[in-house]
C-alpha cells in the first residue's frame, strides 16, 4: 500500500499552430485526382518547423451543391422472388449537374449484400442503371454523386426503423427528390428520434458510467487502504493445555 500522490496540474494549449503542415505523396500529386479507388500510396508529414505536434488528424473536406435535384422513373424487374428489384433512369436538374463528376452511381446495401451500379449516360442530364436495384426489406437504396469536393445523395429507397425511429422513404414509380448532404443522408438515425427518448437513452449511459465510476472509486479505496483482516478464534487454553499434556507422553 501507498499514500496518495500530490495532485497533479495540466495546461491547455488552444493556440493553432503558425503553419500548416507539409504533406507529399510520390503518388499522388497535390490538388489532383487519382486514378480511381484502390491505388495504394505512401504520404510524408512534416510539421513545416513547428516543434510541439503531437498528432496529425486529417478528413474529408467536402460540401453539397445547392438546388440539384432529379426526376427518377422505376421500372419493375423479375428478381430472385426475395423482393421487389428495379432499373432506374435519373433526370439531372440542372442538366450539368454531374458533368466532370468522379462517380454518379446507384449504391445499395443493408439488405443482405452490397451493389454498386455506376450509372450509363443515356442522354444530357439523363443517365440509367445496368442492373436490377433492390428497393425492399432492410435495403437502403440511394443515387450518391460526388463532384469536386461535393458528396450529395438522393434517396431512393429507405426502410422505416421504430427503433430510431424514422419512418420509411417509399420507392413509386416516379418522383421527384433533392439531393441532400451523404454524410447525413447515410446516419440519419443520428438525427432522427424522439426527444425524448434520446434523453432517456444518454440518461441511462450515464448512469452506467457513473455506477462503473464508483465501483471503481470504491475498490481503489480498499486496495490504497488495505482489507482488515479477520482475527481467528483460537483454541481454548483447556485443550491446548490437554494437547500438550498428551504430547508429553
Amino acid at each position: 500500500n501507498s499514500a496518495w500522490s500530490p495532485w497533479c496540474e495540466a495546461s491547455v494549449d488552444a493556440t493553432a499552430p503558425g503553419r500548416e503542415p507539409i504533406v507529399t505523396s510520390p503518388a499522388f500529386a497535390e490538388n489532383g485526382w487519382s486514378d480511381g479507388v484502390g491505388p495504394a500510396g505512401s504520404f510524408r508529414f512534416d510539421p513545416n518547423g513547428i516543434s510541439d505536434v503531437a498528432a496529425y488528424v486529417y478528413g474529408l473536406d467536402t460540401s453539397t451543391e445547392p438546388g440539384i435535384s432529379a426526376r427518377v422513373a422505376l421500372h419493375e424487374v423479375g428478381g430472385d422472388g426475395s423482393g421487389r428489384e428495379v432499373r432506374a433512369t435519373v433526370a439531372l436538374h440542372p442538366a450539368d449537374a454531374a458533368d466532370g463528376a468522379e462517380w454518379l452511381d446507384v449504391t445499395a446495401w443493408q439488405g443482405g449484400g452490397l451493389v454498386v451500379d455506376r450509372l450509363e449516360r443515356t442522354g444530357p442530364g439523363r443517365y440509367a442503371t445496368t442492373r436490377p436495384i433492390p428497393v425492399h426489406g432492410d435495403w437502403k437504396t440511394m443515387v450518391r454523386l460526388h463532384r469536386g469536393d461535393s458528396l450529395a445523395a438522393l434517396p431512393i429507397y429507405l426502410p422505416r426503423d421504430a427503433a430510431i425511429p424514422v419512418g420509411e422513404v417509399p420507392a413509386p414509380a416516379h418522383f421527384t427528390r433533392g439531393f441532400r448532404d451523404e454524410h447525413k443522408l447515410l446516419q440519419r438515425e443520428q438525427t432522427g428520434g424522439d426527444p425524448l427518448l434520446v434523453v432517456a437513452a444518454y440518461s441511462v449511459v450515464v448512469g452506467v458510467a457513473l455506477s462503473l465510476l464508483a465501483l471503481l472509486a470504491w475498490a481503489l479505496h480498499r486496495l490504497a487502504f488495505g482489507v482488515r483482516p479477520r482475527r481467528r478464534r483460537g483454541r481454548s487454553g483447556a485443550t491446548v493445555a490437554a494437547l500438550r499434556h498428551e504430547g508429553g507422553r
